[in-house]
C-alpha cells in the first residue's frame, strides 16, 4: 500500500518512531556518564536513560567522588585534621580510674611514708604488724638488719604493674577524695558487719558494745602509736595476702581449670584461711588465741576484702582495712 501523497510520505520518514530503545531520538555520547552506568542491570531502565538529552547529563547530582575532591581542594594546604572528641565517660571514668596502679600509688604514699616515719621513733617491737616482725626477723637471719623492704616492694610492686598495662601518669585529685570516701564508707560497712557477727554469734547482750572505749586517749602517743601500728597492719597484710598470694594463685588455678571463676572462689577461699590463721598466736607471736568465732570473722573479712580488691582495687581495699582497723581500737 502506498502513500498517495508523497509529501506525507516524506514527512512519515523523517517521524521517529515510538519505540525510542530502538530507534534513538538523538545520537548518544560513545562513553555514557558515570552516573548512569551505575543504573541497575534493567535493560529497559539502561534503554531509558539512553534516551535523555546530552545536556542534562552534565546537571547529573555530584557524585561521592566528586563531592570528595571538591572538599579537598576547599581545605587549606597546611591544616591539620581535627581529633576525635574523647567521650564523656573515658573522661571521667572514676571506678575505672580508681583501679589504676599509679593511682593507687599516689594514694597509699602519704600512708606509707606516715608509717616509715613513726618506725624511725620507736622500735618494729613497738610499732609494727606481724608481717613486720616476720621479716624483721628474716633480715636479722640472713644479717641484712632492718631494711625498709616492704615498702619498697610495695612501691616496685604497683609501678611494675603500671608499665605492664602501659598506662599513663595522669592522677585526678577528685579521685583520691571520692576514694578515701568509698574507703570509708566500706570500712564503717565491715565494723557494723563485724558487730552484729559477734552479737549472732557469741549471743550475748554486751556482745557488740564498747566495753572500754579508748576516747580518754585520741591524741595521745600511745594512742597515735597504736594508729600506725594499723596503718602498717593495713597496707602490708593486703600487699601479702592479695597481691603476692591471690593473683599468683588464681593464675596457677586458672591454667589448672580453665576456669576463670573457679580459680578466682579456690584461691580467694584459700587465702581467707590463710589470713585468718595468720591472727592465731600459734603462727603470729602478737596474735590471739584460736577461737571459733574470732577465725570464722576473719575469714569472712578476708572474703570481703578479696572482693573489695577485685572489683575496686588495691588502694581501696587498703584503705577500708585501716578504716576497719582504727574503729576497731575504739572497741
Amino acid at each position: 500500500m502506498h502513500d498517495a501523497d508523497p509529501t506525507t510520505r516524506h514527512r512519515n520518514a523523517k517521524a521517529p518512531k515510538r519505540l525510542g530503545w530502538i530507534v534513538p531520538a538523538k545520537r548518544q555520547p560513545l562513553f555514557p556518564p558515570l552516573a548512569e552506568q551505575e543504573i541497575g542491570s534493567d535493560r529497559f531502565a539502561t534503554a531509558k536513560s539512553s534516551t535523555r538529552p546530552a545536556t542534562k547529563a552534565l546537571t547529573k547530582p555530584p557524585t561521592q567522588h566528586s563531592v570528595h575532591r571538591s572538599k579537598i581542594s576547599l581545605a587549606k594546604p597546611n591544616s591539620k585534621p581535627k581529633k576525635a572528641a574523647v567521650p564523656l565517660a573515658q573522661k571521667d571514668n572514676y571506678f575505672a580510674d580508681a583501679k589504676r596502679p599509679i593511682v593507687s600509688l599516689y594514694f597509699l604514699l602519704p600512708l606509707i611514708l606516715c608509717y616509715e616515719i613513726a618506725k624511725i621513733f620507736a622500735s618494729v617491737q613497738q610499732l609494727g604488724s606481724g608481717i613486720d616482725l616476720w621479716i624483721h626477723n628474716l633480715l636479722n637471719a640472713l644479717g641484712a638488719g632492718q631494711l625498709v623492704v616492704l615498702p619498697l616492694l610495695t612501691t616496685a610492686v604497683l609501678l611494675f604493674c603500671h608499665h605492664r598495662i602501659d598506662d599513663n601518669w595522669n592522677v585526678q585529685g577528685t579521685t583520691l577524695l571520692k576514694m578515701a570516701g568509698e574507703s570509708i564508707g566500706i570500712g564503717i560497712m565491715l565494723f557494723c558487719f563485724a558487730n552484729l557477727f559477734q552479737i549472732a554469734a557469741v549471743q550475748n547482750a554486751t556482745a557488740g558494745q564498747l566495753a572500754d572505749p579508748y576516747f580518754w586517749q585520741i591524741g595521745s602517743s600511745r594512742w597515735w602509736a597504736s594508729v600506725m601500728t594499723y596503718v602498717g597492719t593495713g597496707i602490708h597484710e593486703e600487699l601479702v595476702f592479695r597481691v603476692i598470694l591471690m593473683l599468683p594463685a588464681i593464675a596457677v588455678m586458672k591454667d589448672v581449670l580453665c576456669d576463670e571463676f573457679s580459680a578466682t572462689v579456690i584461691a580467694v577461699a584459700g587465702v581467707a584461711v590463710l589470713f585468718a590463721a595468720a591472727h592465731v598466736n600459734f603462727f603470729n607471736p602478737w596474735g590471739e588465741p584460736l577461737e571459733v568465732t574470732s577465725f570464722a570473722f576473719r575469714g569472712i573479712a578476708s572474703i570481703i576484702f578479696s572482693a573489695v580488691f577485685i572489683y575496686r582495687g588495691f588502694a581501696i581495699v587498703v584503705c577500708a582495712h585501716i578504716v576497719y582497723n582504727v574503729l576497731t581500737l575504739l572497741a
